[in-house]
């Protein structure tokens, strides 16, 4: 068996490369190439030979300063990697990563070159196009209308857009690197520890609020989305997040809930948030056993103050009677308007006879400050009726009930005065 000699052994493992291999004189031309130079380039090897690379792939897109750099290393005799933009014979334009490596013949005189390309173009095209969408995304990061923040796995902040600074009021080297922590509003760290944890667990998170400090102090509501980056291994990089101000509608939603609980005219709570009260107050006194006192007053005559004077009159002395009897209040009575005329008390830490005496005294004090209107005073008397929390009390109506009941004796034994239901053994002084 014909062996063949070594040199056509290597010539056949060059031609057979994946890498484009060319091989030059010191000119340089080309005095070998292999087939797949052929591949990358376009051109044939019988138009290749003799020819210099610049001649057919050079592309006019480089950076001239590449090639002087390129010279300069190689005419040193020292081998000189880098990537170059060359041209194809059609046209088309590639990127290779090329190596040339400087041949040396006897007294250190470069005689050829040996240059090994690599054809790159789809990384570099990725990577194109990878710049081109940070790009696009840094643009909308930076111009977004919604505010967006990245931190690391810490919650030490690494970047916010200027949406996040503008609703913040803060400088941006006031905010990156310190922790989100810092932004919240007092009471929040808990909570923040909580979720974040799962956010980072999880690896995203959605729809959840916190109240944010803005640099004057005032609270920002938001919103919060986000997902965590990571890398092909897993690993963490950076949460991203889109921060929604709600504080408007953290402020809407406040207002409609008071508007809910309010009564319109007065100020006062209305009949619907006094009765949930009474159902919060009855629930605990059934488990602690405090007392608790209901008063249910009546203006006296109330009708004969809108027939005489009108119902602008008549909304004047109720507004004027629902500010005397709250300035006796203390804080953790709760004062409503029930309908009409007819108010109610919720009197926690309240027995019977206490309950009785506050009555005594808020028809007294009623009685001695009666409504001013346009240089006329208009006296209105109260009837009140009290009833106490009881243990068996199975609802709130029962309650209501007794103080409706010690309401009607009142009316029925001459109005201005005060009945208690179940009524007390004797009767007792005004003060409190």
């Amino acid at each position: 068996m014909t062996q063949l000699p070594l040199q056509a052994i290597l010539i056949q493992a060059l031609d057979a490369a994946a890498n484009a291999i060319v091989i030059t004189d010191a000119e340089p031309r080309i005095l070998w190439a292999n087939t797949a130079f052929s591949t990358l380039t376009g051109y044939p090897l019988d138009e290749s030979i003799g020819c210099k690379p610049a001649e057919l792939v050079k592309s006019g897109l480089q950076d001239p300063q590449v090639y002087q750099q390129m010279w300069k290393t190689i005419l040193n005799g020292e081998v000189w990697r880098g990537e170059l933009i060359n041209k194809r014979k059609d046209g088309g334009h590639y990127d290779e990563e090329i190596t040339i490596t400087p041949v040396c013949a006897v007294g250190d005189k470069v005689s050829h070159y040996i240059a090994v390309k690599h054809d790159i173009s789809a990384r570099k095209n990725a990577e194109r196009k990878l710049r081109e969408s940070e790009a696009k995304f840094r643009l909308f990061y930076e111009h977004a209308p919604v505010a967006y923040q990245s931190l690391d796995i810490t919650g030490r902040i690494i970047e916010v857009n200027p949406a996040w600074l503008k609703q913040l009021g803060y400088q941006r080297e006031a905010v990156i690197g310190r922790f989100i922590n810092d932004f919240l509003a007092p009471g929040q760290d808990a909570l923040l520890q909580q979720r974040f944890s799962e956010f980072l667990s999880i690896g995203s998170t959605s729809k959840v609020e916190y109240d944010l400090l803005h640099c004057d102090r005032s609270i920002v509501s938001v919103s919060v989305d986000g997902l965590v980056e990571r890398d092909n291994q897993g690993a963490f990089k950076k949460t991203h997040c889109v921060l929604h101000n709600i504080s408007t509608h953290k402020r809407m939603e406040k207002k409609l809930r008071h508007l809910a609980a309010t009564d319109a005219l007065t100020g006062l709570a209305n009949r619907r948030q006094f009765l949930e009260q009474m159902i919060l107050a009855l629930a605990r006194h059934l488990r602690h056993g405090t007392p608790t006192a209901l008063l249910m007053l009546d203006l006296d005559w109330f009708k004969q103050v809108n027939d005489n004077h009108g119902h602008a009159a008549g909304d004047a002395v109720l507004k004027h009677y629902a500010k005397v009897i709250q300035s006796s209040l203390r804080n953790i009575d709760l004062l409503g308007r029930l309908g009409g005329e007819e108010f109610g008390i919720l009197l926690p830490d309240t027995d019977s006879i206490g309950a009785y005496e506050f009555a005594e005294r808020i028809r007294h004090v009623a009685a001695a400050q009666p409504a001013r209107l346009q240089a006329k005073e208009i006296a209105v008397t109260f009837s009140i009726g009290v009833a106490t929390f009881m243990r068996h009390d199975p609802s709130t109506d029962v309650i209501l009930a007794r103080a409706d009941q010690a309401l009607y004796r009142a009316k029925a034994n001459g109005r201005n005065r005060v009945e208690v239901e179940p009524p007390l053994a004797r009767p007792l002084g005004a003060a409190r």
